[in-house]
């Protein structure tokens, strides 16, 4: 099985990054350079994404986890702090189960759900199927046209971003290693639209922080209600006029929340 491209940089105790669909761990740029004072920072590429090269077998968030697992043993990290974000969530969660508190000190779930689709097509924190189906038949005709569409509907909520930082973000989105391998792409959004993970979400017996925007356009800030009826007693932090990517949006701030729950 195909090693996961990683970057390493810091000291002090770990923090893992890792990122969400469809994009790699340049996203985490900006926090790895504001953090690595303070930690040992390490971000991962997922399979097909990044510098991570793609897998012959079917690519899902259990195989990733599977994947992240090992890297985390491999490398003996312990007392680990997770952060994923939107699809990363569940990738963590995933791979915190597997490890327990033996390698993991604490969970943040940036963004992200337990479970994306609406089970019954009413629930107000989740997305419709008919919704996700569309956006699959978009990326089946034009990969990397509906792909840059979708990632800018992220910050539709957030007239205040100014021209500059806009084009800052796009330089992380639309890197040199955009778009991801379109069958790793399409495998783990698959992956991410059957995935229920509330069942599992419930035998975690580490420290959660839930981090979401209140305005975020892609998972509803609804979904934090869900998580707090899941975990044991998690943190949770609605980020006012912020939508789906808080550490870019809002990095300092998104940055300090990180900070005071790991101090906590």
């Amino acid at each position: 099985m195909s090693k996961l491209s990683c970057h390493i940089s810091g000291n002090g105790e770990p923090v893992m990054f890792v990122h969400g669909w469809g994009l790699n761990s340049a996203i985490w740029k900006e926090q790895v350079k504001n953090l690595k004072n303070d930690f040992t920072v390490i971000t991962v590429d997922l399979p097909g994404h990044g510098l991570s090269k793609p897998l012959s077998k079917k690519l899902t968030i259990e195989l990733c986890a599977e994947m992240l697992s090992a890297f985390i043993r491999e490398n003996g990290f312990k007392a680990l702090r997770l952060v994923g974000w939107s699809l990363g969530s569940q990738v963590i969660l995933r791979s915190a189960l597997e490890l327990g508190s033996e390698h993991i000190h604490s969970l943040v779930f940036a963004s992200g759900t337990p479970c994306y689709l609406s089970p019954t097509g009413k629930e107000e924190w989740a997305t419709h199927p008919a919704k996700g189906k569309y956006f699959e038949r978009q990326l089946q005709n034009d990969f990397k046209t509906a792909l840059g569409i979708f990632l800018m509907t992220f910050f539709e909520a957030e007239p205040e971003l100014t021209p500059k930082r806009r084009n800052e973000i796009k330089s992380l989105f639309f890197d040199k290693n955009f778009p991801p391998d379109k069958k790793s792409a399409l495998e783990l959004l698959t992956s991410l639209y059957d995935d229920d993970l509330r069942e599992e979400a419930k035998e975690l017996k580490v420290h959660c922080l839930i981090c979401h925007g209140e305005h975020d356009m892609i998972v509803p800030s609804k979904v934090t209600e869900i998580w707090g009826s899941l975990l044991k007693s998690p943190k949770t932090v609605l980020m006012k006029n912020c939508g789906h990517a808080p550490f870019l949006t809002q990095p300092e701030n998104f940055r300090n929340i990180l900070k005071r729950f790991f101090a906590e």
